[in-house]
């Protein structure tokens, strides 16, 4: 099958293809999925490739996957800031799962299934008030248009049987998706903090003025220079489970071409990389050229140990010649944990750059 009509969908609506490094997972925050985009694909498009861009004044990644009864192409918008509810919307009918929250509304209660580990998730959709009562209204309408339809704390994911690539069907659908991620956004910025989210606010900006890094409180999310490296830490939920995210960008890219990531059972894809290594409990998938070099890099004492450190306390580790992301499980709600998040980044950043340079760069 000719890959042209993915080629123009992306020229149409302006998107930038990406090779992923990992499958979608169902109830993946935005933030993940972007750190699974990869590196930017060389042109043309294939339907393998995950198209990135804004539609509107909101991001929006067009991918296609594959479920038990076939291909589907997504469009995933989001919702930013995003909402720290454990929000979890999708079409009622399933037999599996809580009974879900009632909001008041027998057209809305009767079409959609809505979860939430917060009881604000039922302020914000309360038919009771006018803007609860609009966007209520217009979930209830995208989930019973014949587009499927799931809404989380930082997504709105729509979709549609089969490869889809005619720009005048999706983007559409994408201008929807991008104007309900963004009724979302407004949504929730409306409702008042909770004492535990003040308390851990409070927490994450003594650090950040502690170490002159910027905090932005409604994403949660803290950037400033650690041991030369961008490192940026943020929370974020996945359906509702909470996480602390962690990337540190290096100052330039490490002079051996290699891609590691923690092995979890489905959420790599196949044929990505070419081995896998074991250090201490976790394993590792790693691809690389030369092959001899990667190895010779990895197997320095200093390097190890920080793997070992990252596979022990983290599900997920990805590092390459320019990065470094792992995430935590639950909420880091002290500025002592996140000092220690920071450490750890800079052991990375001093690492990476002193053994690398000890083997001197590949040719």
């Amino acid at each position: 099958m000719s890959a042209e009509p993915w080629a123009a969908l992306a020229r149409a609506l302006a998107l930038v293809p990406y090779v992923p490094i990992a499958q979608y997972e169902f109830g993946a925050s935005f933030r993940e999925m972007k750190r699974a985009l990869g590196a930017p694909a060389h042109p043309p498009a294939h339907y393998e490739h995950w198209l990135h861009g804004t539609r509107g004044s909101g991001e929006i990644i067009v991918f296609t996957h594959q479920v038990d009864e076939g291909v589907w192409t997504y469009v995933a918008a989001r919702i930013d800031p995003p909402l720290f509810l454990g929000l979890g919307i999708r079409p009622q009918g399933s037999l599996f799962g809580s009974p879900g929250i009632v909001v008041g509304d027998r057209a809305a209660d009767n079409a959609l299934h809505v979860e939430g580990f917060d009881g604000r998730v039922a302020t914000l959709l309360s038919p009771q008030d006018p803007d609860g009562r609009d966007l209520l209204a217009r979930t209830t309408a995208a989930v019973t248009s014949g587009l499927g339809v799931r809404v989380t704390d930082s997504v709105v994911l729509f979709s549609r049987e089969g490869l889809i690539a005619n720009p005048s069907t999706i983007g559409p659908i994408a201008t929807a998706a991008a104007t309900l991620a963004s009724a979302f956004a407004a949504r929730r910025l409306a409702l008042p903090a909770t004492p535990v989210e003040v308390a851990i606010q409070n927490e994450w900006t003594r650090f950040a003025d502690g170490e002159r890094f910027s905090f932005d409180a409604a994403r949660m999310k803290i950037r400033g220079s650690a041991a030369g490296s961008m490192m940026e830490v943020g929370l974020e939920t996945d359906g509702r489970l909470l996480r602390t995210s962690v990337s540190f960008h290096f100052p330039r890219n490490v002079g051996v071409a290699f891609s590691l990531a923690r092995a979890n059972a489905s959420e790599f894809l196949p044929g990505r990389f070419d081995r896998d290594i074991r250090i201490g409990d976790a394993r590792f998938l790693v691809s690389g050229r030369p092959e001899a070099i990667v190895n010779e890099l990895l197997a320095r004492p200093a390097i190890v140990l920080l793997l070992r450190e990252l596979g022990d306390k983290c599900k997920t580790v990805r590092m390459n010649h320019a990065q470094l992301s792992f995430r935590v499980e639950g909420a880091v709600t002290s500025a002592a944990q996140l000092f220690s998040l920071a450490q750890v980044g800079k052991l990375a950043t001093e690492s990476l750059f002193r053994e690398a340079e000890a083997i001197g760069p590949y040719r």
